[in-house]
């Protein structure tokens, strides 16, 4: 039996230059097929780096965490390149494969996670059902609105909350 802590990852930061420049002051290029018109967006992120809960001997036994994000975006073509739009209709297909989160303590034990998910963008907070809307009004209230544009702070992941978690915890004992 173990506590399930949801995947609370705040920020996610995207890092580099977006529009209108790339980081070498060139113009941006989006790599994206059109087709009937829909703008369709592929993206992979690989994910692979220091586990933050591995010790001191974890690069001779294997503390790396190792996952894959497949994005695939979704857009109308028309509301996309109208430059007085503030809403391109998008939709996106998310899939993750991982190992296992932290706090369902499966080790090293062989499977993996497989998410799946699918979303368009909304109008706001609003637009969001209401059990979703009640869970971070009691649980998550950081959500009610979007970072800061030129927000630096750090990627939180599933393992580096995890962690902050059960320090917070072990701290109030």
């Amino acid at each position: 039996t173990v506590d399930v802590l949801h995947v609370a990852n705040d920020p996610v930061n995207m890092r580099g230059a977006m529009f209108p420049i790339d980081e070498k002051g060139e113009p941006f290029k989006l790599d994206v097929r059109v087709d009937a018109g829909r703008v369709f967006m592929p993206a992979e992120v690989p994910l692979f780096y220091r586990n933050p809960l591995a010790g001191d001997y974890q690069d001779y036994i294997g503390g790396q965490y190792h996952a894959m994000e497949i994005f695939d975006f979704i857009m109308d073509e028309k509301t996309l390149l109208d430059a007085k739009t503030t809403n391109a209709r998008s939709s996106v297909a998310w899939v993750r494969l991982a190992q296992w989160l932290p706090w369902m303590k499966m080790g090293s034990r062989d499977g993996m996670l497989v998410f799946n998910a699918t979303g368009q963008m909304i109008s706001g907070i609003d637009a969001l059902p209401a059990v979703i809307k009640t869970e971070i009004a009691n649980n998550y209230p950081e959500y009610n609105a979007p970072p800061p544009v030129d927000d630096t702070r750090p990627n939180e992941t599933s393992w580096t909350y995890f962690k902050k978690q059960v320090e917070k915890k072990a701290a109030a004992r």
